[in-house]
């Protein structure tokens, strides 16, 4: 399978579950799909993004070399479905602490601003929540935070936030 071609072929679920298990655990063709994850194309980025969520449910270590890049993504000027997707996955995804400082301030930035997808701002949420384990001020401040915006927040914010206020 040719997975640009793929990605370009169709964006579809099941397409996208197509080329995940194509590339199951095979890293070098993991390593195609994050090249195609990186294009500068947006329709291609977005595209595999959504394979890319696909492939570390059932493989997550493939994503390790790719962290740095991922996280030097985020703060650019990329596709809504790219930092949702890589947001879902640091949400659960364990984060080498080099790494801690500026995924922290930016998904503060993210989370605080109203005009950001609710997905995005739950996801950046979740991230910081994970984070604030290893450093308690961070809880402290995401704390207040979110006790001060539940109020003008959706239901997915209101309900992720109500979880981590409560934890």
């Amino acid at each position: 399978m040719d997975i640009k071609k793929a990605l370009l072929q169709e964006h579809s679920k099941e397409n996208s579950l197509l080329i995940a298990k194509f590339i199951g655990d095979d890293p070098e063709r993991f390593e195609v799909l994050m090249q195609c994850f990186f294009d500068e194309d947006d329709q291609m980025s977005q595209r595999a993004a959504w394979v890319l969520t696909f492939c570390w449910n059932n493989h997550p270590d493939l994503v390790l070399p790719y962290i740095k890049q991922m996280v030097d993504l985020l703060p650019t000027d990329v596709h809504m479905a790219v930092k949702r997707n890589i947001l879902r996955i640091f949400q659960i995804q364990s984060i080498p602490e080099e790494f801690h400082g500026r995924l922290l301030d930016y998904c503060f930035k993210l989370l605080m601003d109203r005009k950001e997808a609710i997905a995005i701002r739950v996801f950046s949420m979740s991230v910081i929540d994970q984070l604030s384990e290893l450093y308690s001020d961070i809880q402290q401040e995401l704390v207040a935070y979110l006790k001060d915006e539940i109020a003008y927040g959706s239901a997915g914010f209101k309900s992720r936030a109500r979880k981590i206020i409560k934890a």
